[in-house]
């Protein structure tokens, strides 16, 4: 009796024309994403992220925003900080709402459903520490953070912007907790420790940068060349995304934003103030 070896994924690639399709090939064939992982060695959040349609793999490396951030970590005045964020918002590469989610910190709007206690356990599933070293290593430091720094190992960069980006966002439609250690333990994994720093500090919505919103507010001010009040009113009506996005709009833009009778001013300004 002859054995039929199974295609490699390579194969499946080849034979239904992209890695998203054969990933949905096997979805259909009933696999599970733990399945495909296992037995095909893609990343498990690449494959949820082609399940919805996304193709991951392309765009900036997100290792040029990790330096963006590294830049700011060592700034200490924040005009400083300010003007590192203008030059930020001045790259043409990204569109501005993922400049702006990138300096906020903020990639959505939902919950992300993730912990301290995910957090832990997807570092012990990333790095193979056992959770007992994770938790001493998170007193001696007190951030996760700087725990999954120390505990990855060196390698080249292959994350993009657009799958760390992606693959946030997409935490919210994960229905268990399994499913979202699994998901943030493989960002992780194929990250660096400088990456996985970050990655980890985005989910947990701290970016440790120390400027607040007011900073990003000017920065963009600045690199639009309007107002800072004007984008302020804009954030207080639609929003602090919607209104800085509308930077780029101009003056006139703008200045057409005006609360309406009955309409409630958003409350994300709240937390504006600057010492």
């Amino acid at each position: 009796m002859s054995i039929v070896k199974p295609p490699s994924f390579k194969e499946l690639v080849k034979t239904y024309g992209s890695p998203k399709n054969a990933i949905l090939h096997l979805i259909e064939n009933g696999f599970t994403p733990e399945q495909i992982e296992w037995k095909m060695g893609i990343p498990y959040h690449r494959i949820r992220l082609y399940m919805e349609g996304i193709e991951p793999e392309s765009g900036m490396p997100f290792s040029r925003i990790v330096k963006v951030y590294e830049r700011l970590a060592i700034l200490r005045g924040k005009k400083g900080k300010e003007t590192e964020l203008a030059k930020f918002f001045k790259n043409p590469e990204l569109t501005l709402e993922k400049k702006t989610r990138f300096a906020l910190g903020v990639f959505t709007e939902e919950n992300l459903k993730i912990g301290p206690g995910l957090i832990e356990r997807s570092i012990s599933l990333a790095t193979g520490a056992p959770i007992s070293q994770v938790k001493k290593l998170l007193i001696d430091y007190g951030e996760h953070g700087e725990v999954v720094y120390l505990l990855k190992k060196p390698k080249e960069p292959e994350l993009t912007l657009n799958e760390v980006y992606e693959a946030i966002r997409l935490l919210p439609r994960l229905k268990r907790i399994r499913e979202r250690e699994l998901h943030v333990s493989s960002l992780l994994r194929i990250s660096t420790p400088t990456e996985a720093k970050y990655i980890v500090r985005l989910l947990l919505g701290d970016l440790k940068l120390g400027y607040h919103t007011r900073t990003v507010i000017r920065a963009a001010a600045r690199a639009y060349e309007v107002p800072s009040e004007l984008i302020e009113n804009a954030c207080a009506i639609l929003g602090l995304t919607k209104g800085i996005t509308l930077a780029s709009e101009g003056l006139l833009k703008l200045s057409q934003i005006k609360i309406r009778p009955g309409q409630f001013i958003r409350p994300q300004l709240a937390h504006l103030y600057e010492p």
